[in-house]
């Protein structure tokens, strides 16, 4: 069963993808803060979403290093509101594939299923 993992401060809106992910049949950890990825985020992880608008990605370029040490070669989505430019900017240039919330509203359920499909 494929993993990924969401970083998001907002409990109701994991839950809302891990029903997504459990109904795809793939494996996902919810963390709540970039503190938990050393010790909760599995090593196996193959897609990372991270929430911006919670304020998880206060030191992104820390958090990215820190998914990548656990998990090197792991896909990495960053996803936060349209408005802010600034912070979508920053999640692109520490590597990370940007979406607006809108978008990643949007794309959740393929994102997810395309790890199905790359097993």
């Amino acid at each position: 069963m494929p993993t990924a993992c969401i970083i998001s401060g907002e409990m109701f809106f994991a839950m809302r993808i891990a029903a997504a992910a459990r109904a795809l049949g793939v494996s996902l950890v919810i963390l709540r803060s970039a503190a938990e990825v050393p010790t909760k985020l599995a090593a196996d992880c193959r897609l990372a979403m991270i929430d911006l608008g919670s304020g998880v990605g206060a030191d992104l370029l820390g958090l990215v290093a820190a998914i990548q040490a656990v998990t090197p070669t792991t896909q990495i989505v960053a996803f936060g509101p349209h408005v802010d430019h600034e912070l979508l900017a920053r999640a692109q240039a520490a590597g990370c594939t940007t979406m607006s919330n809108g978008e990643f509203n949007q794309r959740y359920a393929n994102l997810l299923q395309g790890l199905l499909s790359a097993s």
